[in-house]
């Protein structure tokens, strides 16, 4: 059973992603493993190991997303989404009234923050959550231009990395499975980082079918 998530509804299946940012500060693949298994960075970690699929996918065609990332401490790291996010803002400031220009950047800005925040409980998941439904609902039905998916500053990485969402049917468009690997994170006590991560088996490559085995792999010591 598919759980209620940061933008999706209880048995709603959607895809979560991690983006690369123009700055090399924020590994993309260590930000995704802590955003698929959240007992990475617990403060009591009762695992001697965690082994986690990794996979690079391509983008077979461009496709449009809305951007809901409007987090400074995140746009340091991406310069070309922080001018677009300048420009858009000039834009809401030529087309409405002072006071409806300041909602408007209020408005995108909490949303932002909302996704880009650790959630304790359901219920912070809620307006995120409908938001997406809103944007898919109204492009589709009003503009009649879909939009697929909407990036968002990652939660994980205290917002410095990007994440996307996007749904099924933009997955099997757009894009296409090009590798795959499993990763070991091992905690470490007493030590400057939390975990180490290494490469437990080859980097596979899936077929014209999209599947694949994973070789290789590497048993973990007793």
């Amino acid at each position: 059973m598919i759980e209620f998530g940061r933008f999706n509804r209880k048995g709603e299946p959607l895809f979560y992603a991690s983006l690369p940012t123009e700055t090399t500060n924020i590994d993309y693949v260590l930000s995704c493993a802590l955003e698929r298994c959240k007992e990475l960075t617990a403060e009591i970690r009762n695992y001697k190991f965690q082994d986690i699929k990794v996979g690079g996918w391509l983008v077979k065609d461009p496709f449009p997303v809305i951007n809901l990332c409007f987090d400074d401490e995140h746009l340091k790291e991406n310069p070309a989404l922080r001018r677009e996010v300048h420009n858009y803002s000039d834009v809401i400031a030529e087309c409405f009234s002072p006071e409806a220009s300041k909602f408007i950047k209020s408005f995108l800005h909490y949303l932002s923050e909302l996704s880009g925040t650790l959630a304790e409980i359901d219920f912070h998941y809620l307006a995120p959550t409908a938001l997406f439904c809103a944007i898919r609902y109204y492009y589709e039905n009003v503009v009649e231009e879909s939009k697929f998916g909407l990036i968002y500053p990652r939660a994980m990485s205290d917002k410095k990395g990007l994440n996307i969402v996007m749904t099924c049917e933009a997955v099997d468009r757009f894009l296409k499975l090009d590798k795959v690997v499993m990763y070991r994170y091992c905690p470490v006590y007493g030590g400057r980082t939390d975990c180490i991560a290494e490469p437990c088996s080859d980097i596979v490559h899936p077929d014209y079918m999209g599947n694949f085995v994973i070789t290789n792999y590497k048993h973990p010591s007793p």
